[in-house]
């Protein structure tokens, strides 16, 4: 095969050029792809075929071709035949005569428009990762999974005093090096970090405190990165200055407390009062008098039920909730929570059935706080069930994952006694019931139906419940019913 053969056949787009730039011969894939005949080619300049941002970039190789009879190649943007612009790779290569006299210029046009674009979009979001990163309020430390420094972010410079440039491409043993190096920081935390990062299928959340003159509170959290095909990137960790926000919480927290506490006393003043206007003999009330005092008794008692939620929610989201546990029968809780109940249950003449066999194991618990479950449960169910409903308890002993009941939690602990609390209420929709336990969230259909309650009887319950290493869900649809379900582990040896 000759050359002119060889120069047709070849796939990819040539050109042969003179010394003035002008084409003197074109391949069958060059006039495809420029959409032009040989009679229109030949004779056209090379920069005829570059598109006006490119012109200048192809002219400046051009003259260095010349000059120097050297190979050049870069990226420039030509017009294909559809009058569309196209990235692509140019090689220039000087063809010389035995004298070094430049006969021609050898030009190779590869299409590399789809690869240019794809790289761009790429470094499009390289950048807005970037800065997306850099712009977090949180400190951002990325390792690969070889346990190399990849990513740091500006809060994670200002965080540790650390400049980017020092950890960046080094192994996360020299950043433990450093961060040692700053007495400030707890030998903990560091040891932590190294553990880390040689496990790459943990998730993991901590806190620890950076010392000195303004002690500072910093909440973190670890996660292992994979691709979408699941291939290991490495692990993100996550650091947030949480001092504000914790000192807000606990002057929150105090002031709730002071509120309920000067609420509970001209309560108690009010209780009393209405107790003795009803107890005392010598107390003349008409009927419209007795009904009055009756509803203001009602209003009290219902306050007084707020103030208590709102004060035992705002000590367990501070943590001074302390579980005074003992080992309990479990009905020594559910007779607790009777007492409380029964009026309300028997007053709306709903039947209350009972199935919790002596049997059970005596339960590591406390016994006020599990009453306190078993009173916000049943007063919930009957309040939501009609007059002449029914209310069933039952507690069973559960060893086996596979004996729980459908769409139960994947993790929870056994052996342990499940209790449920089943009602033949008003229900309650599948889109309410993942919000069914924050706090001051109530049904639509309570709302509708005006069933008074503050929205934190269950936040209380699933609290303590969890205190408890216990687990709480529920099966529910609207007009058939809610039942709740819970577990409190079985611990033996304590």
């Amino acid at each position: 095969m000759d050359d002119r053969t060889l120069f047709e056949n070849v796939p990819v787009p040539m050109l042969t050029l003179d010394a003035n730039g002008a084409i003197r011969q074109a391949n069958a894939a060059a006039l495809a792809f420029y959409g032009r005949s040989a009679e229109e080619l030949l004779g056209m300049s090379l920069a005829a075929l570059a598109h006006d941002e490119s012109q200048y970039l192809q002219e400046r190789a051009w003259r260095s071709v010349l000059q120097s009879k050297r190979s050049w190649q870069g990226l420039l943007d030509h017009i294909d035949h559809e009058g569309a612009l196209r990235t692509v790779r140019l090689h220039l290569a000087p063809v010389c005569d035995a004298d070094g006299q430049l006969r021609s210029v050898l030009c190779l046009i590869v299409d590399v428009h789809q690869l240019a674009v794809a790289q761009r979009l790429l470094q499009h979001e390289r950048d807005r990762f970037e800065a997306i990163i850099e712009s977090a309020n949180d400190a951002v430390l990325m390792i690969d999974s070889e346990g190399t420094v990849v990513t740091v972010n500006l809060q994670f410079e200002r965080l540790f005093n650390l400049l980017r440039q020092v950890v960046l491409g080094h192994p996360l043993l020299e950043l433990a090096r450093q961060l040692r190096a700053q007495p400030d920081l707890p030998p903990d935390f560091i040891n932590v970090l190294l553990n880390f990062s040689s496990d790459y299928t943990q998730s993991a959340s901590y806190e620890f405190e950076i010392s000195g003159e303004a002690r500072r509170v910093i909440r973190w959290y670890t996660e292992p990165v994979h691709t979408y095909s699941g291939a290991l990137l490495g692990r993100l960790f996550v650091f947030r200055d949480a001092t504000h926000e914790l000192a807000l919480d606990r002057t929150k927290t105090e002031f709730v407390s002071l509120v309920t506490h000067e609420l509970s006393t001209p309560l108690s003043a009010i209780k009393n009062a209405v107790e003795l206007l009803q107890d005392d003999p010598e107390t003349a009330l008409s009927a419209d008098g007795c009904q009055y005092v009756q509803i203001i008794q009602q209003r009290v008692e219902t306050l007084e039920t707020l103030v208590k939620d709102i004060l035992a929610l705002t000590r367990i989201e501070a943590g001074r909730i302390e579980l005074r546990r003992a080992y309990y029968p479990l009905k020594a809780a559910l007779d607790e929570a009777l007492n409380s109940v029964r009026a309300l249950i028997e007053s709306r003449r709903q039947q209350l059935r009972l199935d919790v066999p002596e049997s059970l194991p005596l339960l590591w618990m406390d016994r006020n706080r599990i009453a306190q479950v078993f009173t916000n449960l049943l007063t919930n169910a009957s309040k939501y069930t009609p007059d002449d409903g029914s209310i069933l308890v039952r507690a069973m002993r559960i060893d086996h994952a596979q004996d729980l009941p459908e769409n139960s939690p994947a993790d929870v602990r056994l052996p342990a006694v499940l209790i449920t609390v089943q009602d033949t209420g008003i229900g309650i929709a599948p889109e309410e019931q993942a919000r069914i336990f924050q706090r001051f969230y109530r049904a639509e259909e309570a709302r509708k139906r005006r069933i008074q309650g503050s929205g934190l009887g269950l936040t209380i319950v699933e609290s303590f419940v969890k205190l408890h290493g216990g687990k709480i869900w529920l099966k529910s649809a609207p007009m058939q019913g809610s039942t709740f379900f819970f577990t409190l582990p079985i611990v033996e040896g304590q």
